[in-house]
């Protein structure tokens, strides 16, 4: 015996030291990563503790964890959405023995909690699951029994400190953080009252809340218990003291207040001031008074009072019988809810950040995500309503609406609400819903009527804006009847009829829409329904009727039939067969477009033909479709008209993993000036005067997504029989495209245009991140002028065009692409002329210093040849041999335009190269080279002469000097050029034109090329050598002239920079 009570003893004593020293052995932080991938599966988020896990059992449960952090979503701002600097507690291990908890300490230091909204709209408080899980069934709530899971609760020293929550809306920009929190939560036992005081600094402002339980186990067990909550601070406070009952019904007995003493003080402490346009409201008060006994719980009294806000209710609710009574009433005054509110702005509002589900093949159900489970309607036949709201007006978001009345009564398990009046910018909205759950099943009847709404008011209140003036009436019906929401959905009938009159839309493209009126039928999933509808544009009516399949078939994803025509005097237009939706979209059936007459049909739409223009007459448009499961086929289509014929054809297959497009459009005739309007001169608009720091915008290091280009391929052909545009006759051509596994191939072969012909190549490779371009490029004898006239409206360069250019880019932008490209080429203009002056007349002009009076009108400058060859290494474009033969002068030239920086660095000479005598020149400037140097930003390039050049060459020549007029001596000695000073008398003997000549000489000669006034300010019409130039060249710094005869500027806009 005595050897097994020893035995006995040390089984005891094991026991208790293996519960002492097990745990000592434990690696808790060996846990770490399963902790950390179940909050992975659970949030989609990483959890990392830096610190150690350190747990005891014996004699109590004692643990703590260190530096823990939550990850934030993807897409936000901060790297943690959560962390703490520590967590401590302990519990009493022999009390949970007999069912009580005692927490004898919990502490949490520093935590730091980031909620944000990111600029798509998505918060980060929605976690991403890795796997999400099966749907947990749903139980009835039972009865509580009142019996609590523990004896008791003893709370010791429950604390948080040095808190931080921040809010931040990316959306909108704003902020709000709340500092220094600190929470202290006391409790004896459950029998005795609960206390909470947290602590915290809120934008910068202290506040209080506190929350006072006399005895949690009431409460817990379902019986009355007094509450006792208020939060304090500077700008507002508001609290609850009295009753909280559960049963026999949920009910207050007492007060519920909040008192702001400044709205605008308030709105700008949490950051969305009131604004300038909206002064402060001052103060608001809300008072509520409750009353319970037993199962009857009141509203005694509620009302809302501020300036401009003014609104009481009662209400009641009775569950003491078998039919549980609501009464509620509301009555109020004009709300003008938007003194309470920030500005509001004319943008949009930004779409939120959750991804659309993608589209799958529908199984033919299409109300499949509907319950299908019987709808209990016991909830309406054991109660009874009586709602009334009374409201004089509302002024909110913009929007003002007049009186509102409306009521709901629920009797005998019919549900009536109406919508008595809601006046609407002169006019009145009227509707009504009816739920009868009487019967088995839950019969809807809905409708609404809409009359003399003004469109303009009510488009001015939703979008700052009235795109669209008129009078709105319409009315709308609905009814249906089923004993589950899936039944309901499925025998849904109804339909909409919509008037607007009075019709003014701004900034319509032309004419005007007078009327529009529009009426659906929908008489239910199994019958087919109906639009018909007609716009008055232009005084003259287009009606439109559609007929559909039956709704079920349409929305089932399913192939099914339509017949859609658009009719009016001076079109017709319509489609009849069926579309697919799936597995791929597609047309089976015929498309026709008929127009009796070309001309009225422009002329009704507002661009009419030029009177010297025919009426091209009938123009009829045909194209058949045809679907085959994953094949959608343009079998035919033409375009006939008196100077038009155009055939086209085209498939697409989807059926393999990549699908292919192929396409061929073949144009046998197109005088496309028969149809076109003849453009008519614009009044041109001064470009707005540039800064001259203004710099480029740069190219964009954004990558570019050329990811399309893999997801599908193709083979596009267009062969040009004959086409004429403007000054443009094409009489051949071919323009072909291939799309293969991401690589793209362009071609134009042998295109025949203004009397010459141009061939190209063009590689995009974009199977890899960075794209692969190469280019070849031909032209070959084409005239400049009428390409120039009919692409650029730049008629200033004319000759026989001769280009080529090959060379290649690689990368992922725009940025990389400019920074990578390398080439090279020629260019010439052959027996041509620039257009607006004549440069030889120019330097003419040096015997009056460009005073004269008398001068003829400059024309143009002919050549007989202007060109060079240019080099691209890395985006640069360098040309060293550009050079122009003319009879009379020559020009060459020199230089780099970087387009990686955007900018030009350019030099021109110009000289004589002939003796003008007799023609009004002088022997003097006869082979002088005047130097002008082209630099700087595309957005701001400048223009200047080399003089001291220009007066160095002239003091190394007395015998030039002699021929030479004016007074240039001064000139000279600006530039730090001293001129040999010839003899009085030989002054003499060189004219008369001395004493004319200003004092100020040095604004005589830039008269020459920058076509200048005796008093050095610029003509009207800018001349001079620098002005033609101006004419061809991009404009700079110096031109005041209309962005819009910029070629330069016109191609940037043609090709994007």
């Amino acid at each position: 015996m005595k050897k097994i009570v020893i035995i006995f003893i040390g089984l005891i004593a094991l026991i208790f030291i293996s519960v002492l020293l097990i745990p000592k052995f434990i690696d808790w932080n060996s846990f770490k990563p399963k902790i950390a991938a179940s909050v992975k599966e659970s949030t989609g988020r990483d959890l990392t503790i830096n610190g150690d896990i350190e747990v005891s059992i014996f004699p109590d449960i004692e643990f703590s964890l260190t530096d823990i952090h939550l990850s934030n979503g993807s897409g936000m701002s901060g790297a943690d959405m959560m962390s703490i600097e520590s967590v401590a507690g302990k519990i009493g291990l022999m009390p949970l023995l007999k069912k009580r908890v005692v927490i004898e300490s919990f502490i949490i230091q520093k935590p730091a909690l980031h909620l944000e909204v990111n600029k798509s709209g998505k918060p980060n408080w929605i976690f991403e699951t890795s796997a999400p899980k099966p749907p947990t069934p749903v139980e009835k709530p039972t009865e509580s029994s009142g019996e609590l899971p523990v004896s008791d609760l003893i709370l010791g020293d429950v604390r948080v400190e040095q808190g931080v929550i921040s809010h931040f809306d990316a959306t909108v920009g704003k902020k709000i953080k709340a500092q220094d929190i600190s929470l202290k939560v006391i409790l004896k036992n459950l029998g005795s009252p609960l206390s909470l005081a947290l602590r915290m600094l809120l934008n910068k402002e202290p506040i209080n809340i506190d929350l006072f339980f006399d005895s949690p186990s009431n409460i817990l067990a379902g019986s009355p218990s007094k509450l006792k909550a208020e939060l304090t601070s500077k700008w507002v406070s508001t609290g609850y003291e009295g009753g909280v009952q559960k049963k026999p019904v949920p009910g207050l007995n007492g007060v519920y207040h909040l008192d702001i003493p400044s709205v605008g003080k308030l709105a700008k402490w949490l950051g969305s001031p009131l604004g300038p346009s909206n002064p402060d409201p001052g103060k608001l008060n809300v008072l509520a008074k409750f009353a319970s006994d037993g199962a009857k719980v009141a509203l005694k009294e509620a009302s809302i009072e501020g300036k401009g806000l003014k609104a009481d209710a009662v209400g009641s609710f009775d569950g003491s019988s078998d039919i549980a009574k609501i009464a509620l009433n509301i009555k109020s005054g004009v709300l003008d809810i938007d003194r309470y509110l920030p500005p509001q702005t004319k943008e949009k509002k930004q779409k939120n950040g959750f991804k659309k589900k993608e589209s799958s093949q529908s199984s033919g159900d299409i109300f499949e995500t509907l319950s299908d489970k019987t709808i209990d309607l016991s909830g309406l036949k054991k109660a009874e309503a009586d709602v009334g709201i009374a409201i004089d007006g509302v002024k909110a978001m913009g929007f003002e609406i007049g009186k509102i009345n409306f009521t709901t009564i629920l009797k005998k398990g019919v549900l009536t609400s109406s919508l008595k009046e809601l006046q609407l910018y002169g006019g009145n909205v009227k509707g009504n819903v009816m739920l009868d759950g009487s019967g088995s099943a839950l019969a809807l009847n809905a409708g609404v009527n809409i009359v003399d709404v003004k469109v303009d008011r009510l488009a001015k209140a939703a979008t700052g804006d009235t795109p669209v003036t008129g009078v709105a009436s319409g009315s709308l019906k609905v009814t249906g009847n089923g004993t589950s929401p899936k039944k309901i959905a499925e025998s849904l009938k109804g339909g909409i009829v919509f008037d607007l009159g009075g019709v003014d839309i701004k900034d319509a493209p032309a004419g005007a829409i007078s009327g529009i009126k529009i009426n659906l039928d929908l008489p239910g999933l199994e019958s087919s329904p109906t639009l018909k509808s007609s716009v008055v544009y232009n005084k003259k009516q287009v009606a439109l009727d559609l007929s559909l399949d039956p709704v079920k078939k349409v929305l089932s994803g399913n192939p099914f039939a339509v017949k859609l025509a658009v009719l009016s005097k001076l079109v017709k237009a319509g489609y009849e067969g069926n579309v697919q939706q799936q597995p791929v979209p597609g047309l089976d059936g015929t498309f026709n477009l008929n127009v009796p007459s070309v001309a009225k049909l422009a002329s009704w739409v507002g661009s009419p033909l030029d009177k010297s223009q025919p009426d091209p007459g009938l123009l009829k448009v045909n194209a058949t479709f045809a679907t085959d499961g994953v094949k959608a086929t343009l079998k035919k289509a033409t375009v006939e008209g008196k100077a038009l014929k155009v055939r086209a054809s085209g498939s697409f297959d989807g059926g393999s993993k990549t699908p292919f497009l192929s396409a061929k459009l073949d144009v046998d005739k197109a005088n496309l000036n028969a149809y076109i309007p003849k453009g008519k001169t614009k009044t041109k608009k001064k470009a707005p005067a540039k800064k001259p720091t203004e710099q480029p915008a740069g190219w964009s290091d954004e990558p570019i997504d050329l990811s399309g280009i893999s997801k599908a391929n193709g083979d596009i052909h267009i062969v040009i029989n004959h086409l004429s545009y403007g000054q443009l006759s094409i009489p051949a051509g071919s323009i072909k495209t291939v799309i293969n596994n991401g690589v793209v191939k362009a071609s134009i072969k042998e295109l025949k245009i203004s009397k010459g012909s141009i061939n190209a190549t063009t590689t995009l490779d974009a199977s890899s991140p960075a794209a692969n371009l190469n280019y070849k490029a031909s032209i070959a004898g084409v005239e400049a002028r009428p390409v120039l006239k009919t692409l650029a409206e730049n008629d200033s360069l004319s000759g026989k065009t001769h280009f080529n250019i090959t060379g290649s880019a690689k990368g992922r932008s725009q940025k990389e692409l400019v920074n990578s490209l390398n080439g090279n080429g020629m260019f010439k203009f052959l027996d041509g002329a620039i257009h607006g002056i004549n440069l030889a007349a120019e330097l003419r002009k040096v015997k009056t210093l460009g005073f004269s009076s008398k001068a003829k009108k400059i024309q143009k400058t002919d050549f007989a040849e202007l060109g060079g060859s240019f080099k691209i290494i890395n985006g640069v474009f360098e040309n060293q041999d550009f050079k122009m033969l003319a009879p009379l002068i020559r020009l060459k030239g020199d230089g780099k335009v970087p387009l990686p920086s955007q900018s030009i660095d350019y030099n021109v000479t110009a000289k004589l190269v002939s003796s003008l005598k007799g023609q009004g020149g002088s022997d003097g400037i006869f082979g002088l080279q005047i130097p002008i140097k082209i630099s700087g930003p595309w957005t701001n390039l400048s223009y200047g002469v080399n003089w001291k050049s220009v007066f160095s060459v002239l003091s190394a020549d007395p015998a030039r000097l002699k021929n030479l007029p004016g007074n240039l001596i001064e000139a000279a000695k600006n530039f730090g050029v001293k001129l040999p000073i010839p003899k009085v008398e030989d002054i003499e003997k060189i004219g008369g034109v001395i004493k004319d000549l200003p004092g100020d000489a040095i604004k005589s000669l830039p008269g020459l090329l920058l076509g200048k006034d005796k008093e050095g300010s610029e003509t009207k019409k800018e001349g001079g050598i620098l002005g033609g130039l101006k004419n061809i060249l991009p404009r700079g710094s110096e031109t005041k002239e209309e962005e819009a005869d910029d070629p330069i500027k016109s191609l940037r806009g043609l090709f994007g920079k």
